[in-house]
């Protein structure tokens, strides 16, 4: 495995908690706790897959996708919210969202969702 997986979200826990998760799973995984960290690691860093919340107080998991977006057009991003919101689903999926993850969520979707989306290389 190896590949490197980016988690962006403002609660601690949940970073923690996916962290761990996937390295369990041998992947190597990079934290950032706000929109503008992950902007800066996604510049220095290839991720083969990036799990984003959608709502963060500095910059919202749309404008970072779409930031993302400008930078590295092909990243594999799944989001994670805790609000069903058809509108910005579609919106996300029109701007390449792989996968849409509901929060809360047992933490072994985690890995499972890792698995299916970096399986689907190009």
């Amino acid at each position: 495995m190896g590949e490197n997986i980016l988690v962006v979200d403002d609660e601690k826990d949940i970073c923690r908690l996916l962290k761990t998760e996937l390295e369990l799973e041998g992947y190597s995984v990079i934290i950032a706790t706000s929109g503008a960290l992950a902007l800066n690691e996604i510049q220095k860093i290839n991720f083969d897959l990036a799990f984003m919340d959608v709502r963060m107080p500095d910059m919202s998991g749309m404008d970072l996708l779409k930031e993302i977006r400008k930078i590295k057009p092909d990243q594999k991003i799944i989001m994670m919210t805790a609000y069903d919101d058809p509108v910005y689903q579609e919106e996300a999926a029109k701007l390449g969202v792989v996968k849409y993850l509901f929060k809360p969520f047992p933490p072994e979707t985690i890995t499972k969702m890792a698995k299916e989306v970096l399986a689907k290389k190009k």
